[in-house]
């Protein structure tokens, strides 16, 4: 049988009118697609924070003191030649800890944006048309043509 059947006499003789006899069947589907969509704002922010350092360092110092010796006899100075005013000057040193502050750069951070995809399982509910014969009359032979 055909999407067309010629409607025919009860006998089944020669065609008298022709009809289109179809139904148009239709169904739902799911679309599925994808958008970009914002979902977080990210900002790379620098900032100062102020921490304490302690380092131990050595040091070192240079001390005075007197020592006294005898002078042995061999070495005497004459009489009266060792009577004048004199002066012996010794400079003395020492280490002081000297702290500088040096800014170097030591990283370079960014912001990398990667794409990632993952596959996601997606469902609905689709309603499509059934086609169904319901055949109700007389019983008998059914007698059906071509066109």
């Amino acid at each position: 049988m055909t999407d067309r059947d010629i409607e025919r006499s009860p006998l089944g003789t020669a065609p008298h009118t022709t009809k289109d006899r179809s139904l148009v069947r239709s169904e739902e589907r799911l679309l599925v697609a994808t958008e970009a969509v914002p979902v977080a704002r990210v900002r790379l922010r620098k900032y100062l924070v102020t921490e304490d350092q302690t380092f131990t360092v050595p040091v070192t110092r240079e001390e005075v003191e007197l020592d006294y010796a005898e002078i042995p006899m061999t070495e005497q100075i004459p009489d009266g030649a060792g009577l004048l005013d004199d002066f012996v000057e010794v400079v003395r040193y020492e280490e002081r800890v000297v702290v500088t502050k040096q800014v170097v750069a030591v990283e370079r951070v960014r912001l990398v944006r990667r794409v990632i995809t993952a596959e996601q399982v997606v469902s609905g509910q689709v309603r499509r048309e059934v086609v169904d014969l319901d055949h109700t009359g007389t019983p008998g032979p059914t007698r059906t043509g071509t066109p």
